[in-house]
């Protein structure tokens, strides 16, 4: 993992995350950063596709839970695209609208070499993802609900 890279991630993260509708007022919920966090583990422990498709494939549907998953897929998509740009994968990186359809298509290629070092990428996008929401209040949804 790249720390510096990292670093300068989070910056990037932040900006897209405060001008997402997952932020109001600098405020997220804290089950946010639990999605990330679950993100990162289930690449870690398991397929990138796998883990790529619960991660953004909510976006079929419109719940708030699972729009979550839309939006933060789409902040990822887009730090990879801006952030990691190898030489022989910048057109093909850009034919693909999302970032589950990029990763299902280097899986039909067969294309270990560039899963693995997509999936580095990834876990550093998600790390500065995680870190990026400490800048933001975190705030428990299910304690508001029961208030009002």
């Amino acid at each position: 993992m790249n720390k510096k890279k990292v670093d300068l991630m989070i910056i990037q993260a932040y900006e897209a995350l405060s001008n997402s509708e997952l932020v109001n007022e600098g405020k997220t919920d804290k089950a946010y950063r639990s999605h990330v966090a679950a993100f990162g583990a289930a690449m870690a422990t398991g397929s990138l596709l796998a883990a790529v498709s619960n991660f953004v494939l909510d976006s079929q549907n419109a719940n708030a839970k699972q729009k979550q998953g839309k939006v933060m897929g789409k902040i990822m998509w887009d730090m990879l695209k801006s952030n990691y740009r190898c030489e022989d994968n910048c057109e093909v990186m850009d034919t693909y609208d999302n970032l589950l359809a990029y990763i299902t298509q280097l899986h039909k290629n067969d294309d270990l070499q560039m899963l693995r070092i997509v999936k580095g990428w990834l876990k550093e996008i998600a790390v500065a993802m995680k870190l990026a929401m400490n800048f933001l209040e975190l705030m428990d949804s299910k304690k508001e609900s029961e208030k009002v």
